[in-house]
């Protein structure tokens, strides 16, 4: 009888521990926001500890972003971003990309076979451009490192002469939309745990969020063109300015549907 109710508690106290695991905060961030003339930090440790720092405006330096296991680390420099032409010149090579969902192992394995990044994440493709065709959210464990480690090597191609193309997925769409039904619990505790919604962590007063804001949904380099999932030849045939489609998407992303008009539904739903 004994045997039988110390396994029973042993069972119970595993049950626990892993509701405990599901419901604090796990290692994410940095969470940048914008308040008057500061700008506020969030990050998420191992030990499930928030930590919240506060700089002015033009005193923040670099910002350190991990992967959850800590097997990856890098360094990023924030820095104005502003939306590209929809429509720009080819470069020699452009090496192409698409859902990486949070699994930044296999994202930083794809891109350092290609020869886009060397060992230390930095950028290595000269002139060349690299276009990620969206949906970086929702399932895996390292969406945010992703999405900086992107962000960082717009910069570091930028400098070389080089450009990052960043594409919105569909996925991305349904994160500012409150759409989570994919989302990874891990990201929805971590907002809780700040009390708010995942969204806002993406909301117009961030850093991401503004960056997200500021992305092509379609665009044309050389004779190509990119988008996540395709278009129909209804889309192609109702928009010749894909400039257009951009902004409009940019504009109502995160709307409700009642709240769009027709053409908002045809192009966002």
């Amino acid at each position: 009888m004994k045997k039988k109710l110390f396994f029973l508690l042993f069972f119970l106290g595993n049950i626990l521990s892993l509701y405990g695991t599901e419901n604090k905060p796990l290692t994410d961030g940095p969470y940048v926001f914008y308040k008057d003339n500061l700008v506020q930090v969030y990050n998420f440790d191992v030990s499930g500890q928030i930590s919240k720092n506060t700089f002015f405006l033009n005193s923040i330096n670099k910002l350190k972003v991990s992967s959850e296991d800590n097997k990856y680390s890098f360094y990023v420099q924030l820095h104005p971003n502003k939306r590209e032409s929809s429509k720009i010149i080819a470069p020699e090579k452009i090496f192409a990309i698409s859902d990486p969902h949070g699994n930044l192992t296999a994202f930083i394995k794809i891109l350092q076979q290609g020869g886009v990044i060397d060992n230390s994440l930095s950028w290595k493709f000269g002139k060349n451009h690299l276009a990620i065709l969206g949906d970086v959210a929702d399932r895996g464990r390292d969406v945010t490192a992703i999405y900086w480690l992107i962000y960082k090597l717009e910069q570091e191609a930028e400098i070389s002469g080089g450009k990052v193309h960043f594409i919105l997925g569909n996925h991305e769409v349904m994160l500012l939309q409150n759409d989570l039904r994919y989302t990874n619990r891990k990201y929805i505790t971590n907002a809780s745990s700040l009390s708010m919604s995942l969204p806002e962590l993406y909301g117009h007063d961030t850093e991401l969020g503004r960056w997200l804001r500021n992305k092509n949904t379609i665009q044309i380099i050389g004779n190509t063109l990119f988008v996540h999932g395709g278009i129909s030849k209804e889309f192609a045939e109702r928009y010749k300015d894909i400039s257009i489609v951009n902004q409009l998407v940019s504009n109502n992303i995160g709307k409700a549907k009642r709240d769009m008009n027709e053409e908002e539904l045809f192009i966002l739903v």
